[in-house]
């Protein structure tokens, strides 16, 4: 019940305080101090309040309670009542939980109250706001954040995954696959030592995402890896570069993935007997052409992998790629993209 008959004397006579105090949907308790033999405040006694006051306590409000009775944590509780005393006015926030069930209703969710106590006069105003809708849309948002967090996660780790997929697919398996090659056809084998330290650096670049601290000139690098590939063919492949600039660290290794997976499958698929790869590189543009005098495109085995990731690192850099059968048989495939 409201207990408007008891609505304290000594602030009635306030202007409109009285009606303020009903009015607001806040929940109100106005309480008169007690002091101890000390003359310190020991506790309070409540002697006005409103619905919304008695609406959120289990057991019925009674004239006069005491807060050091009747108050979860009430030592808590008198510690704000002494700072309002002493300074006018202090804020408490409040939380209702599954732990305070033997003295409030317990809420579906957690509630906070943020708790203003007011000095007026001989006697301590306790005003309590809820704060549940705050609550209800700061846990929302937590859990947006959460959920971002996660899907950000989960997409980087997609990504990383693909790339390293890809790297492992263009550049570790080819190059195997050349040393396999030149295993079958060459005597000396001092030269697969060196060739397979490679291969394992490329693989802790491939699974860190290391950039070299030194990088040879990409003629030199193109250079190498056309010498990989010299025996997988009678003769080896015709190379002509035309390099006008060196280019980013990360296009170097775009370049290196095109030439040796597209060497890679015309070894493997083509049936072919002559290879060439031109490689052109201008101040704004990369163009590579490989091509082969062999069964075609239409008449080997696809290798969807392969087309695929090369198919993706041009499209990555707003380039383009073709697979095409050529004018005399075999197949011509062009990479190109931008330099930005």
């Amino acid at each position: 019940m409201t207990c408007k008959e008891l609505f304290p004397s000594s602030i009635s006579s306030h202007q409109h305080i009285e009606t303020i105090l009903r009015s607001l949907r806040d929940y109100v308790g106005i309480h008169r101090i007690i002091f101890d033999d000390a003359n310190r405040i020991g506790d309070t006694e409540l002697v006005w309040w409103n619905d919304e006051y008695e609406s959120i306590r289990v057991k019925p409000v009674v004239y006069r309670q005491s807060i050091m009775a009747t108050y979860h944590e009430p030592h808590v509780a008198l510690s704000f009542v002494r700072t309002a005393w002493e300074k006018g006015q202090c804020h408490q926030i409040f939380e209702l939980s599954e732990e305070t069930v033997d003295r409030y209703r317990p809420p579906e969710t957690l509630v906070r109250i943020e708790v203003t106590w007011i000095r007026l006069g001989d006697l301590v105003v306790e005003i309590g706001s809820d704060l549940s809708e705050m609550t209800r849309l700061e846990l929302e948002l937590i859990a947006q954040r959460e959920a971002y967090s996660q899907a950000t996660r989960e997409t980087l780790l997609s990504i990383e995954r693909t790339r390293i997929s890809r790297d492992l697919h263009d550049s570790i398996i080819q190059s195997l696959f050349a040393i396999s090659l030149n295993l079958r056809a060459r005597e000396e084998k001092e030269w697969a030592i060196e060739a397979i330290h490679q291969v394992i650096t490329e693989i802790r670049s491939t699974i860190f995402e290391m950039t070299p601290t030194s990088r040879r000139p990409l003629t030199e690098t193109i250079e190498s890896i056309v010498a990989l590939f010299a025996n997988a063919w009678s003769t080896p492949p015709a190379l002509s570069l035309h390099i006008e600039r060196e280019i980013p660290d990360d296009l170097v290794h775009d370049v290196e993935n095109v030439v040796k997976e597209s060497l890679s499958n015309a070894a493997r698929h083509a049936r072919a007997q002559t290879v060439k790869v031109d490689v052109h590189v201008t101040p704004s543009r990369i163009e590579i052409t490989v091509q082969d005098d062999g069964i075609g495109p239409s008449g080997k085995k696809r290798r969807k992998a392969g087309i695929t990731s090369l198919a993706l690192r041009a499209t990555d850099r707003g380039g383009q790629y073709s697979l095409t059968e050529a004018e005399n048989g075999g197949t011509v495939m062009q990479w190109t993209c931008p330099i930005n």
